[in-house]
């Protein structure tokens, strides 16, 4: 298969997100799931179905990369997973299964995995329809050539229930720190829609550095019109919220934060060794402290250029010295952080104000 090993110039050119402009609401992704009319869902077709799938759905992209899942190393797929905030499960999944990718990154469609198509759009800027109808372009050339799965009572039919009807999902990113610290946030979930769900980017319930995904519960019985305005007013109400928070911090928050930012600065400056998620969370502070003010950087302060730096497959593509990297890579994380923050030549004459 043609391009079989190139990963996008955007992989080694700059970081995920780096195009990000709003400290508060970065990112937002959206996401179709669709299967062809007539076959099996992925994990049931055979390996000659499955082939002629990815065939069929591949030659529809020819100006994007194709980069099948059997060319990537173990750290290469784990670049997709943390670039694109994948939640599939790939790593073991191989023949017949690919990547279709923008030249720029901020588009992925996934062949053969949950779904026949899963498409991926990443969005900076905080307004929904030039992405969804970017989205919906690409769904509507694909859908000129083949038959999607469609039921007149379920809508389009995908591996998992949740995902029927419109197969359409908007995750809204937002940093909210001030939110989430000072518990607040859990009097403002009682006032969101029913429709609505909030996650963090972590497996588990917590908010991994302090992020918030804001989105929609149903598929089913929507429609994409009606999911594009829950999801982006929640978000806007979320994003306004931490706003006014910030502005009007207390005299007593203020220190309380002051505290928290001068810890986090310490840990990332003086750290041996740091896990991951510890690195996410501190670094976050570090991100509130410039956002308020309370540190001042002499050079340009990326959030999100050192957020995924510090994530294993980044830390590990950007290391020079891969030599025994796997076995010290939280020693190496931390060794990676002191070289960039001590780079930075932050002030702490406000944070002692």
């Amino acid at each position: 298969m043609a391009n079989s090993k190139k990963l996008p110039n955007s992989f080694t050119s700059k970081m995920p997100w780096s195009d990000a402009k709003h400290p508060i609401w970065p990112a937002t992704l959206f996401q179709l799931r669709r299967n062809l009319e007539n076959r099996l869902f992925p994990e049931k077709l055979s390996l000659t179905d499955a082939t002629a799938v990815l065939e069929e759905i591949k030659n529809l992209f020819s100006n994007y990369l194709t980069i099948p899942l059997d060319s990537l190393t173990p750290d290469e797929k784990e670049l997709f997973f943390e670039r694109f905030l994948l939640t599939e499960q790939f790593e073991k999944l191989e023949e017949a299964r690919a990547f279709i990718v923008s030249e720029a990154s901020n588009f992925l469609g996934i062949i053969n995995l949950e779904d026949h198509l899963h498409l991926h759009l990443t969005s900076f800027e905080n307004e929904f329809q030039t992405p969804f109808n970017m989205l919906q372009t690409i769904e509507k050339t694909v859908a000129k050539h083949l038959r999607f799965s469609y039921s007149s009572r379920f809508g389009y039919l995908t591996k998992d229930p949740f995902f029927c009807g419109t197969g359409f999902v908007v995750q809204a990113i937002l940093h909210l720190p001030t939110l989430l610290h000072l518990e607040k946030f859990s009097q403002i979930i009682e006032t969101l829609p029913r429709d609505i769900t909030l996650k963090g980017l972590s497996a588990d319930e917590t908010y991994l550095a302090d992020f918030v995904i804001v989105q929609n519960k149903y598929t089913l019985g929507v429609t994409e019109e009606s999911i594009l305005d829950s999801v982006y007013n929640t978000a806007l109400i979320l994003s306004e919220k931490e706003l006014e928070t910030r502005n009007n911090l207390k005299k007593e928050d203020i220190a309380y934060f002051k505290n928290k930012i001068a810890r986090g600065y310490g840990l990332l400056k003086q750290s041996y060794a740091i896990e991951t998620s510890e690195a996410l969370n501190q670094l976050s502070m570090l991100h509130l402290g410039i956002s308020l003010g309370l540190l001042e950087s002499e050079k340009p302060f990326n959030y999100f250029d050192l957020f995924f730096s510090s994530a294993r497959a980044h830390l590990k593509k950007c290391s020079k010295n891969k030599k025994d990297l796997k076995d010290n890579l939280c020693k190496k994380r931390a060794e990676f952080l002191r070289n960039q923050i001590s780079s930075l030549d932050i002030s702490l004459k406000n944070l002692y104000n």
